[in-house]
């Protein structure tokens, strides 16, 4: 076998193996944090969902819900916010009784 379709076999396999890790990488480059608010009412404490992501280059989406601890039932949702680079949720207000905030992530 000549040496020109070595190197072309070579990079033929080479190349999808590149692109796999730099996919990776970029994927390893996201950066979410969450936190929930909480504020008085009469007589009523409410809490929301906030979620941050910074992805550099990457078209992504952040969620942001207040959901009942035991059950899991979403009791309020942002959806999802989309945006390149940098994208914010919050969900709304809801009353705090129990109420666990989480947030997500993705592309």
């Amino acid at each position: 076998m000549s040496r020109k379709l070595k190197g072309f076999l070579t990079s033929i396999v080479l190349i999808p193996c590149l692109l796999f890790l730099i996919q990776d990488a970029n994927a390893a480059s996201a950066k979410h944090k969450g936190w929930s608010e909480t504020k008085a009412g009469s007589n009523i404490l409410y809490k929301r969902a906030v979620g941050e992501t910074t992805w550099k280059g990457k078209y992504h989406y952040t969620r942001a819900q207040i959901v009942w601890p035991i059950t899991g039932a979403v009791q309020t949702d942002s959806g999802r916010k989309w945006g390149k680079d940098h994208t914010k949720a919050t969900s709304p207000w809801a009353t705090a009784d129990f109420a666990k905030a989480k947030t997500f992530y993705g592309s």
